[in-house]
């Protein structure tokens, strides 16, 4: 088994399992694309190259995938498709595997009792809190994140209801189920912008202020700005400027809080970093050469150009 949680300023959640022949992947974002920009490693030329051929049109479908969102399930038999081109989620001659992959992955998490549901910094995050079902009732948080990472119309009145739940874990994957739905979840916006102004948990209140934003509600807009200016962590900070990147034009309105956090002095080189390039791609300057990573600055902080490099987090 195996999982992707964020990577240095960016932020995705995807969990996998395998049995050698078969490998099955669930994507709990499947709104964010698979290749967000990350600047440690956009200093390579090939992720360069690679952007910029996608940006010129000059990718074929398979190429192109990379910079695109993904699926809710995908599923890859490695012994004819080693690469994992062919996602065999939806082909009825795996059917029978799909079902016995998606049981083996569920039951992994519930056996390592998985706290990767709850974003970075909210209350109950620890391994010994996580065990709370007060704070954290896993097997129902479980059942909401797949409900809401499977988009479409359905189990809309599921989400809804969460909304309104007293864990803040589960306020959180249904408003995310809200994101994913997009112009689906137009009906809730009345209630998206309540849980915007007053939801007690931050974490909540970025992911509804991003889905009223994109669905052209400029408040949603001024709320993430204004948790970006004064965060209550930086891991709130970063979850508000990932928001803010995937809100397209209408970000412009608070670019002044985006050059902030480009400049930010404290030592918080991922919300950083994450700023540089949101203000490039506002002030139209961004290429795929464009230097986001601040690498002299890094190797100052981490003793001299000896120091190591980031990783994963």
């Amino acid at each position: 088994s195996g999982m992707r949680s964020r990577m240095d300023e960016r932020i995705d959640f995807s969990h996998t399992v395998t049995d050698g022949r078969w490998r099955y992947i669930r994507n709990y974002m499947p709104h964010r694309p698979w290749g967000q920009h990350q600047a440690y490693e956009w200093q390579a030329r090939g992720y360069q190259d690679w952007e910029a051929a996608y940006r010129a049109g000059g990718l074929n479908a398979v190429q192109r995938r990379f910079f695109e969102t993904k699926p809710f399930e995908e599923l890859y038999d490695l012994r004819g498709d080693p690469h994992q081109i062919a996602n065999r989620a939806g082909d009825p001659a795996a059917a029978r595997v799909l079902k016995s992959m998606r049981s083996a992955l569920d039951a992994h998490m519930l056996a390592i009792h998985d706290n990767g549901f709850l974003p970075e910094g909210m209350a109950g995050e620890g391994y010994v809190e996580s065990r709370n079902p007060a704070v954290y009732p896993l097997k129902a948080v479980m059942a909401l994140a797949e409900a809401a990472a499977s988009g479409g119309a359905a189990r809309l009145a599921m989400l809804r209801e969460h909304l309104a739940s007293p864990v803040p874990v589960l306020r959180y994957w249904a408003a995310t189920g809200m994101l994913i739905r997009g112009e689906a979840a137009r009906g809730e916006l009345a209630m998206l912008r309540t849980i915007v102004r007053s939801d007690p948990s931050p974490h909540v209140r970025v992911v509804a202020a991003e889905t009223a934003a994109r669905l052209g509600d400029q408040e949603g807009v001024r709320q993430l700005a204004g948790i970006i200016d004064a965060p209550p962590s930086w891991q709130v900070q970063l979850q508000a400027i990932n928001a803010l990147t995937f809100v397209g034009e209408a970000a412009k309105a608070v670019l002044d809080t985006v050059r902030r956090a480009a400049r930010i002095e404290q030592d918080q080189d991922y919300v950083r970093s994450a700023g540089r390039y949101l203000e490039a791609v506002l002030t139209g300057s961004y290429t795929p050469a464009t230097p986001i990573f601040e690498l002299e600055r890094m190797r100052q902080r981490l003793g001299g150009p000896g120091g190591p490099a980031p990783g994963r987090n």
